[in-house]
């Protein structure tokens, strides 16, 4: 009787023992699942990261080329403007011009028709 307790207790430590073991190897691969997805994440956040840094980058080189062209067009319309007042103070310059001398041959002739 006393051998037969001897080996069901002995039977029993070794059922607790490979039950303690089996929870601990289980409580291990829960633990390396969690941090796989932990680190599947992390990953993850990061590719996504990088991906709005990237677009973020593009937006602003684009805006940059946009002002970059509004500039040159500025920079275009300024000069065409410069260049149509030049020609319109030429043309203004050259009206006034002949509507003197128009003032002074008229000016002429009613001096002759008075003599």
């Amino acid at each position: 009787v006393r051998a037969q307790k001897v080996h069901r207790d002995a039977a029993t430590a070794l059922r607790r023992r490979a039950d303690a073991e089996f929870v601990e190897k289980l409580r291990a691969k829960t633990e390396a699942t969690k941090q796989a997805g932990i680190q599947k994440r992390r990953e993850e956040t990061e590719r996504v990261a990088r991906r709005l840094r990237r677009q973020e980058e593009e937006l602003q080189r684009e805006r940059a080329r946009e002002r970059e062209e509004a500039r040159r067009r500025a920079r275009e319309f300024i000069i065409a403007e410069r260049e149509r007042m030049e020609r319109f103070k030429e043309e203004q310059a050259k009206r006034f011009k002949e509507e003197l001398e128009e003032a002074r041959s008229a000016s002429r002739e009613r001096l002759a028709g008075l003599e």
